[in-house]
Order: C-alpha cells, then structure tokens, then sequence
C-alpha cells in the first residue's frame, strides 16, 4: 500500500476526479495533512479512498459520522477483515494514534451489522 503525500491534483488523478472534488471533500471532512500557511495540504491516497467509500455509506445510511469513522467503514467495506497492522497505519496517516484502529473497526463493524 502506497502512503505517499500527494497533492489534490495527484490524488484527482488517481481517484479520476476533477481536482475540485478533493477541495469539496476536503471541506466535509477528508482527511488531509495540512501545510503552513500559502502552501498546500497533502493527502493519503489509501485514507481517501477509505473515507470516500465510508462517506458515501453514511450518506446513503443517513448516518452522521466522524472523518475517522467513515475511514473504517470504508476499509471494512472495501477489504473486508483488515490486516490491523496495516489498517493502524491507515489510522496514523489519518492524524490519529494508531491504538484507536481496533475500537474503531469495532464501531465500523457494529454499524455495518446493523
């Protein structure tokens, strides 16, 4: 899995988006690394595409949801049983302590059986 910081063009690309999409997601609560001010953010492609499948589950669930949260939807839903390991540093990339992977996909795993 690649973790390497790509700028909003980069990921647009891989993702097969307009750039302005990012910016959009961006602002529901992607998550994204940000930079000092005038400069731009990055972002995780493998925490994108996770919170982009967990954001639109709890669209259409009609859920509120933390960036978190939707990340471990996403990853349950996409991977089906996650190596934890890899799935903490998902978490960490995220801008979270890699401790919280497991309460996390227990709380994914809870909503999903729902």
């Amino acid at each position: 899995m690649n973790f390497e910081a790509l700028s909003q063009r980069e990921l647009a690309t891989i993702l097969d988006v307009d750039p302005s999409s990012i910016g959009n997601w961006t602002r529901l609560g992607m998550p994204y690394t940000p930079a000092p001010k005038g400069q731009a953010g990055s972002y995780s492609a493998p925490v994108c595409i996770n919170w982009k499948f967990g954001h639109t589950w709890a669209k259409r669930s009609q859920i509120k949801l933390t960036p978190l949260e939707k990340v471990a939807i996403g990853w349950l839903t996409g991977a089906g049983e996650p190596d934890m390991g890899l799935f903490a540093e998902v978490v960490r990339q995220a801008g979270a302590e890699p401790e919280a992977a497991p309460e996390l996909l227990g709380f994914a795993r809870g909503l999903l059986k729902r």
